[in-house]
């Protein structure tokens, strides 16, 4: 080989190994930045999996009880329709209890006044009429002695 082939050989060489050097170094570089980078996913992935194993046990323990609870309140439900109809009707007799009492009242209250009313017109028309209350012939005395008014006593 002549010597300037074989300069420009060892100089293509040169350039060749340079590459390679260089070639390296940044494989080296990726190959450090990949290490880094798995290692920070693999403490991710470890701390996710604590995370879920926590909330699995969480779960295990609070389900249990949860579901306990959820059936009280199903059950409290399923009897407030009961207790909410017996209180109706328990206020519905005193309903028509105190509305009876009312009727009882009211209707006494109109006794009471028609034979007051009964009893000024009876005398108002005595008074007008000049008539004697002894007088055995007033036709109004006559049928109050018939039906026996004289005697009942109203309450």
């Amino acid at each position: 080989m002549e010597p300037t082939a074989l300069a420009h050989a060892a100089a293509g060489s040169s350039v060749l190994d340079v590459f390679v050097a260089v070639s390296v170094a940044v494989l080296a570089f990726i190959g450090c930045m990949l290490f880094f980078c798995i290692s920070q996913l693999t403490a991710q992935a470890n701390r996710t999996l604590t995370a879920y194993e926590r909330l699995a046990d969480t779960l295990d323990r609070e389900v249990v009880p949860t579901v306990v609870e959820v059936r009280e309140v199903m059950e409290g439900i399923k009897r407030l329709p009961n207790a909410t109809a017996q209180r109706l009707t328990e206020v519905s007799h005193q309903v028509e209890s105190v509305a009876g009492s009312v009727g009882v009242a009211a209707d006494k209250a109109k006794r009471g006044s028609s034979v007051f009313g009964a009893g000024i017109f009876a005398g108002l028309k005595a008074y007008l009429s000049g008539n004697d209350e002894d007088d055995i012939e007033n036709p109004a005395r006559k049928i109050s002695e018939a039906r026996g008014e004289s005697s009942v006593k109203l309450k």
